[in-house]
């Protein structure tokens, strides 16, 4: 599942738990920015959001015109 927030969703939480669901938390401009692209058919959606904190770890990282994305 690709969402923004689940609040306090207690099957979602067991399923993530069981890993029985795999969860993608995305800030929510991120979200729409993602679906707005691809609506647009737009392939690839890079954002710079999340450098240099511990959500960059194990992630795929690009430099696009000598900036990291």
């Amino acid at each position: 599942m690709i969402s923004s927030y689940i609040g306090e969703n207690k099957i979602c939480e067991q399923q993530y738990l069981d890993k029985i669901l795999e969860l993608e938390l995305k800030p929510q401009g991120t979200l729409d920015e993602r679906i707005r692209a691809a609506c647009m058919g737009i392939p690839p959606f890079y954002t710079k959001i999340g450098i240099g904190t511990i959500v960059e770890e194990g992630k795929e990282k690009r430099n696009l015109i000598a900036r990291n994305i």
